[in-house]
C-alpha cells in the first residue's frame, strides 16, 4: 500500500513540475513578446521624428532657395 502512495505522490510531483516548467516558458514567451513589441514603438517613433526632421530640412531648404 506504501508503494501505491509513493507512485502516486511521485506522479504529483513530476505533474507538478511539468505544470512549473509550462509557465515558465510561456511566461518568458510573454516577457519576450512585450519587449519585441516597446523595442518596435520606440524604433517606430524614432523613424517618425528623424523622418518629421528630415521633412523640415527639406522645406526650410526649399525655402532658401526660393
Amino acid at each position: 500500500m506504501k508503494n501505491i502512495y509513493q507512485k502516486i505522490a511521485l506522479l504529483l510531483a513530476f505533474g507538478f513540475f511539468v505544470q512549473l516548467i509550462s509557465f515558465a516558458i510561456f511566461y518568458r514567451q510573454v516577457v519576450i513578446n512585450r519587449v519585441i513589441t516597446e523595442i518596435n514603438y520606440q524604433e517606430n517613433r524614432r523613424q517618425s521624428i528623424l523622418q518629421k526632421a528630415i521633412d523640415d530640412v527639406q522645406k526650410y531648404r526649399k525655402k532658401q532657395i526660393n
